[in-house]
């Protein structure tokens, strides 16, 4: 009878914890585009929108990087990687400018577009690799934080383009940290 009662009690507290969010994230789970949250707590930590149903983890043997391949074709990426910084006196302009590839530094890789956004903390660029110009797109997004750097890099169809543009917005409104 008393176990019955503290069982009895306990799904009750359960129950009025779940219905009013006591136990619920911060986050949606789910954002607009078939974006999902991503969390690592290793290391790093940091928290990205990712398209977790089109996207299979891979294994990886450094900590916190994750690599996620696409379920109906494993050509197409989605990196993310924690890193901490060696030198906290760099600007997020210098990050900027040592981190968009050129044609000496990084020959075949186009950048289309580039942006530095000094509210996020973060910069993005995106364009092609010169041999895959008819069949993917590639977007790299870096968000700069005190102690550390998360790195996300995706390589994604060249028909998901305008899903990219879209999703690249959702991305930006966040800044990797874990609320």
């Amino acid at each position: 009878m008393k176990c019955n009662r503290l069982l009895h009690c306990f799904l009750l507290i359960f129950a009025i914890g779940k219905s009013s969010g006591l136990f619920s994230q911060q986050h949606k789970s789910v954002l607009a585009n078939g974006l999902s949250w991503f969390k690592n707590i290793e290391q790093v930590a940091f928290c990205v929108p990712i398209p977790l149903k089109e996207y299979r983890l891979q294994p990886q043997e450094e900590k916190a990087k994750f690599l996620f391949t696409g379920k109906k074709d494993e050509f197409f990426t989605i990196q993310v990687q924690g890193l901490h910084r060696s030198n906290d006196t760099v600007s997020l302009e210098t990050y900027y400018q040592n981190s968009i590839p050129d044609e000496e530094r990084d020959p075949g890789k186009v950048v289309l577009k580039k942006k530095l956004l000094k509210k996020n903390n973060c910069f993005y660029f995106y364009g092609y690799m010169s041999n895959f110009i008819y069949k993917a797109r590639f977007l790299e997004i870096v968000w700069l934080r005190k102690k550390d750097v998360v790195t996300m890099q995706i390589h994604y169809p060249i028909e998901e383009e305008k899903l990219w543009e879209k999703r690249l917005k959702t991305i930006l409104q966040y800044n990797s940290f874990c609320k």
